[in-house]
């Protein structure tokens, strides 16, 4: 389907004015771009949900570049119908994407099963101390590294 709305905006950018085609057609070119890239990028990441909300705002800005080209009449309103029918196949897919992803990670299951630690280890870095909150691991998880750490007051 990302295919089909790139296929189908290269054909529909080629007949812009001449005058737009370094202007609108470049920046709908590179949002076009970034919504590829985007969907590889959230495709191979573990965590997904920077990605995804990168994603969905990328295809709404697209969504508006559409809207653009139709009000300044580059576009009749048959292609904004088939364009936006692209445009918005992607952003529900990328939608449910964001939904699934958001289950899998949704507060009711976070506290469900999963175990809550607070601090770090010495190893976290950043992510130590006594406001850091874990919550990565599963009950079941075991770990035997103890310590402490001392504050200055």
């Amino acid at each position: 389907k990302l295919e089909e709305l790139d296929a189908y905006t290269h054909t529909v950018l080629h007949q812009f004015p001449k005058l737009e085609r370094h202007l609108l057609c470049a920046e709908m070119r590179t949002a076009m771009n970034k919504i590829m890239r985007l969907t590889v990028v959230a495709w191979k990441r573990r965590q997904k949900s920077g990605a995804l909300f990168g994603l969905d705002v990328e295809i709404e800005v697209f969504r508006g570049f559409i809207r653009k080209a139709h009000r300044m009449g580059y576009i009749n309103t048959n292609r904004l119908e088939v364009w936006m029918r692209h445009a918005n196949e992607i952003g529900k897919m990328v939608g449910a994407w964001i939904k699934h992803e958001g289950s899998a990670m949704s507060p009711s299951l976070i506290f469900e099963g999963q175990w809550l630690s607070n601090g770090g280890n010495w190893s976290n870095g950043a992510n130590a101390g006594l406001f850091y909150l874990n919550v990565n691991n599963a009950a079941s998880n075991s770990n035997t590294g103890i310590g402490g750490r001392l504050a200055n007051d």
